[in-house]
């Protein structure tokens, strides 16, 4: 199961946030939940919506002029890398991740 948020303000209403629950790979239905994330659903009983972290991958091409050039995937790093290139590094991070 899947969902994403589609309103988190909704007026007058005593749930006031609207998610769409993916069911299968065709078929969406509404749900209102409380502000903590919860709701009662007859399919989903007991269910709550949790924010999960996306988590992110680039490629960072590094050459000796010190210049850096941020790529998408590693075809394009590759691709765009040119013989100067000294690495190509893989970098992964989640959303809201802050590293010291």
């Amino acid at each position: 199961m899947s969902a994403r948020v589609l309103a988190t303000d909704l007026k007058g209403h005593k749930l006031p946030i609207l998610i769409a629950i993916t069911r299968g790979s065709t078929h969406e239905y509404l749900e209102n939940c409380n502000e903590d994330g919860s709701f009662r659903s007859p399919v989903y009983p007991d269910d709550c919506i949790i924010n999960v972290p996306q988590k992110r991958v680039v490629y960072i091409n590094a050459y000796d002029n010190g210049v850096v050039r941020v790529c998408a995937t590693r075809v394009v790093a590759d691709t765009y890398g040119g013989k100067n290139r000294l690495a190509c590094i893989r970098v992964e991070w989640q959303e809201g991740q802050f590293d010291e």
